[in-house]
């Protein structure tokens, strides 16, 4: 139908001209041939047509138009998802409850982000981005112009791709300019997040540098880049490449899985019940990943949080099921044998005696740290306002006030540390002060080596480093002695797992919790 369509119109230079066809719709630009002109030419040959209508408010290829208050020609399903009456059950052939649920969570989202949307008509001389994406399950093409995402693909990369995450980033651009020509764009950015990739299309673009890459890859990244290189001076592309953080990146989440939907195993269970049978502990992987997730600790830390949900866990399922974690390994991979460095002649065998105190940065704050050199181990972190020598004393107080005073503040050279107000602090509370120097390196104590966890604990799980402090004090640093947890060892009481409160409770529970506030106390 569509070539006899395009053949008939073929046949009138102004109905060829003046109009766009798809299967059944035809776009008639009105300046160059009416629409009654048109209906009269296609009868000649035996196609009928319906009554014309205008192009706002009516549909075109299932979608509606409207102009909006700018004048552009915007599309949208036309009628809310949250309208519709879906029932999801089974259809041909029966499949697991599993299914239902996943079904049910892309419908939710559907309803609150509704991809049928968008401007009609694209101008080629207007601003154009490409986004691009790679990771280890697929690769995405977003098409951007004028802030407005006019198309978008995505691909799976097939299980037996191994190849390095820089050489599937750069098929994706390969696939991010042929999107571009097909749409008629000269001019466009390609915006990536990969500084690796920008340094590469850099230097093959300027041609004042050699492409710098080793390894097995490097003869696949080069002949990509040739590829690339030949297809922008064959169609006389002016290509800028322009580096966006992976956060900022419009592609990213199209390349994206949660990871709760990799992890599913047919339950029987109702769609309501996937995020309680996650937090209950009902198989080894659920209890494992729950104890995981918030915080990415490493596997020793993890095995103590998941025997809280699930008792009968062992070392190797939980290191088994952490091998595959993106994140803990893309972020500050533990080096092995970490856990056993030695500890120096910082530490002492009373708790609370010696405090180790430092100002370190996390993103764009500044902390206060304090870490107990004794057996607890126990960890404060402080945001500072400036890094003054006031700012430090107030947070000092207040740490002194709620949890007493220690015998000895270990600190480095810095200023603020030199200050009078530091000596009459400590003066005033008794404190003595010792300043690291050769015989106490600073590069191999421990506040140094706490700064590294709780920030890695805090970029891998995208928290405050606040929460990752609270991580840091509920776990053991020693494997998964129950001594070596920091809180237990300070405090008399212990401090309870937040997602205790998430686990299944029993009917005499449930009778003895009471309701103040609008929340819950058991």
């Amino acid at each position: 139908m569509t070539s006899i369509l395009k053949k008939v119109l073929s046949l009138d230079e102004r109905a060829h001209r003046g109009t766009d066809h798809y299967i059944d719709d035809i776009v008639v630009q009105e300046s160059v041939l009416n629409a009654q002109g048109l209906r009269d030419h296609l009868a000649r040959y035996e196609l009928e047509t319906k009554e014309p209508e205008a192009l706002n408010g009516g549909r075109l290829l299932g979608v509606a138009l409207q102009k909006d208050s700018s004048g552009h020609l915007k599309m949208s399903r036309g009628t809310a998802l949250s309208e519709y009456n879906f029932e999801l059950g089974a259809w041909d052939s029966p499949v697991g409850k599993t299914v239902g649920s996943l079904a049910g969570e892309l419908l939710a989202r559907a309803r609150r982000e509704d991809p049928v949307k968008g401007v009609w008509r694209v101008n080629p001389r207007d601003s154009v981005t490409v986004w691009t994406d790679a990771s280890s399950l697929g690769m995405s093409v977003a098409l951007e112009v004028n802030g407005n995402i006019v198309e978008d693909a995505s691909w799976l990369r097939k299980e037996s791709d191994h190849q390095h995450i820089n050489v599937a980033e750069l098929e994706a651009d390969g696939r991010r300019i042929n999107f571009a020509i097909a749409w008629g764009f000269k001019t466009f950015t390609l915006a990536i997040d990969s500084l690796t990739v920008v340094n590469w299309w850099t230097n093959t673009m300027d041609e004042r540098n050699r492409v710098r890459t080793k390894g097995v890859a490097e003869m696949l990244v080069k002949r990509r880049l040739g590829v690339i290189r030949d297809t922008i001076a064959k169609y006389g592309l002016a290509v800028s490449v322009h580096f966006v953080p992976s956060v900022e990146d419009k592609a990213d989440r199209m390349t994206r899985v949660s990871r709760r939907w990799l992890e599913y195993r047919e339950a029987d269970c109702e769609a309501a019940e996937v995020s309680a049978a996650i937090v209950s502990g009902e198989s080894p992987e659920d209890a494992i990943w729950a104890a995981h997730l918030p915080h990415h600790l490493g596997v020793d830390r993890t095995l103590y949080l998941a025997r809280h949900i699930r008792k009968d866990l062992s070392r190797k399922q939980v290191k088994t099921n952490l091998a595959g974690c993106e994140a803990c390994q893309r972020i500050d991979p533990a080096l092995r044998g970490e856990s056993i460095v030695a500890v120096g002649d910082l530490a002492v065998e009373e708790n609370w005696c010696r405090v180790a105190i430092d100002v370190t940065h996390y993103g764009d704050s500044s902390f206060l740290s304090m870490v107990d050199c004794g057996s607890s181990r126990f960890a404060i972190w402080c945001r500072l306002q400036t890094e003054s020598a006031a700012q430090i004393m107030t947070q000092l107080c207040s740490t002194m006030v709620e949890c007493g005073p220690c015998y000895e503040l270990l600190l480095d050279n810095s200023a603020a540390f030199r200050s009078a107000a530091v000596h009459q602090f400590a003066n005033r509370w008794g404190i003595s002060l010792r300043f690291r120097a050769a015989y106490a390196p600073g590069d191999n104590g421990i506040v140094e080596r706490t700064h590294r966890t709780i920030k890695r604990i805090a970029e891998r799980g995208g928290i405050t480093p606040e929460e990752a402090t609270f991580w840091y004090n509920v776990t053991p640093w020693k494997e998964i002695e129950e001594t070596s947890v920091s809180s237990n060892v300070l405090f008399r009481y212990q401090w309870r797992m937040p997602f205790d409160i998430n686990s299944k409770t029993s009917e005499e529970d449930v009778e003895s919790c009471f309701s103040v506030g609008g929340e819950v106390w058991v």
